[in-house]
């Protein structure tokens, strides 16, 4: 008992510290392994507005493409085309497939479909003016368009929400 005691008090800070470091481990095994969600699509919407409600467009679209599991997760991005190099990181971002779906005023849109950005077998851009839903969410674009990326990764998905952005 005696030599249980002295070697506490002898190695207490390193006790202590093994500990503190197995905490940490055990917290991003944790979140790399059992809290990662699966981004099923991908949206990237050119607007200036940060009024656009993000959550909203979210939830609505994962119910209306049957997404229920917690694990898998719509990822919408905004990005503002008034910053400088924003056309580099834009086509950047297009270039890795990291985006699915892009939604763009309609100048802009077409720009990028003569660049042939955008899957036309399936589903050509459609216009999403006369969307409720997006336009309820508070978009700033006057002539909103929405197309499937070329390199997409995840089309069946994409070309769902596109017919369900159409209707």
């Amino acid at each position: 008992m005696i030599k249980i005691k002295r070697f506490i008090t002898q190695n207490f800070s390193t006790i202590v510290i093994c500990t503190i470091i197995l905490m940490i481990i055990g917290y991003f095994i944790k979140v790399i392994g059992f809290d990662r969600k699966e981004v099923v699509l991908s949206v990237l919407i050119l607007d200036e507005t940060e009024n656009l409600d993000i959550d909203m467009l979210k939830t609505e679209w994962k119910e209306s493409l049957n997404i229920t599991s917690e694990k898998e997760d719509i990822m919408i991005m905004i990005h503002n085309t008034e910053i400088a190099q924003s056309e580099d990181i834009l086509l950047t971002k297009l270039r890795a497939r990291t985006i699915d779906i892009l939604i763009a005023e309609e100048e802009l849109f077409e720009k990028y479909e003569e660049s042939d950005f955008f899957r036309k077998e399936n589903l050509p851009g459609i216009n999403l003016k006369e969307n409720t839903l997006y336009n309820v969410a508070g978009t700033e674009l006057k002539n909103p368009m929405a197309g499937i990326i070329i390199n997409t990764e995840r089309a069946s998905i994409s070309e769902k929400l596109l017919d369900i952005l159409r209707e």
